[in-house]
């Protein structure tokens, strides 16, 4: 004879413990992970927006990368604001660089039905350049060459009547400055047999209004109607400074007038 076994009222009421602790436990662990992965979603999308505005401002240029502080801005559920500031770094000799920072603030679940306020901050530096350049070009014809001493530095005049062949520097760290130009002329009147072959043109450059070096171009008018010449000027200090192309001519014979006159400069580091 057989006896049919069964569960008894105290299995079943363990058993059913069981099920719901186990179920508690992996409700507990859903909704963990449920915001677990709403943090990592914030986090993540704070990141790029922190990423984007930071390429933004590293990708400006020094020159117009200007000191500012941007006022707490909101886009969606995240603030951001941005900083940007001069500062000096010193080696052997004082360089200064653009400082950014970009910080994005989110919410973030405490885990006891509250937020919490969360940030995110990256920073960029942009270095001051190496290397700088500047270029003029005029084509006044309007401007001739003045005939005088070309011993006195004091007769020479600026290349260009209305626009002139000058350039304005203002570096912040001490330079060396390559000076590079090219001069057309036209004889406008006069046969060209009243010039001879003695007949010249002096060309120089000033900087802060005075000759550089004594250094002085003589370019024969007649066989060379188109010159260049190249200065090079070592240690220039930081700040503003003019750079001009002065001429004149050692004859009174002919008009000699611009046809056409390019400056350019580059810029380098003292070493």
């Amino acid at each position: 004879m057989f006896r049919q076994k069964g569960f008894t009222l105290l299995e079943v009421m363990i058993s059913a413990l069981l099920i719901m602790v186990g179920l508690g436990a992996l409700g507990v662990t859903v909704v963990a992970g449920k915001r677990f992965l709403r943090q990592a979603e914030y986090r993540s999308q704070a990141m790029s927006l922190a990423s984007s505005k930071i390429e933004e401002y590293s990708a400006r240029a020094y020159g117009v990368l200007n000191d500012t502080v941007v006022p707490i801005t909101q886009e969606g559920s995240y603030n951001w604001t941005a900083r940007v500031v001069t500062q000096n770094a010193t080696n052997t000799k004082t360089i200064p660089y653009k400082n950014i920072t970009v910080v994005v603030s989110y919410p973030e679940e405490d885990g006891s039905g509250g937020l919490d306020t969360k940030h995110i901050r990256l920073t960029n530096i942009v270095p001051y350049p190496k290397v700088h350049s500047k270029y003029k070009l005029t084509t006044d014809t309007t401007a001739f060459v003045p005939s005088s001493d070309p011993m006195d530095p004091d007769d020479y005049a600026v290349v260009g009547n209305t626009d002139k062949l000058s350039i304005d520097i203002n570096y912040e760290v001490q330079k060396d400055i390559l000076v590079m130009y090219t001069i057309a002329v036209n004889v406008n009147d006069g046969p060209l047999v009243n010039l001879t072959s003695l007949d010249t043109i002096y060309s120089t450059c000033f900087l802060d209004g005075a000759q550089v070096g004594n250094l002085t171009a003589r370019t024969p008018i007649i066989t060379q109607p188109t010159f260049s010449h190249m200065v090079k000027i070592d240690d220039v200090s930081s700040g503003p400074h003019p750079i001009d192309i002065r001429w004149l001519k050692d004859t009174e014979a002919g008009t000699i007038s611009l046809r056409e006159a390019a400056l350019s400069i580059i810029a380098t580091e003292s070493d």
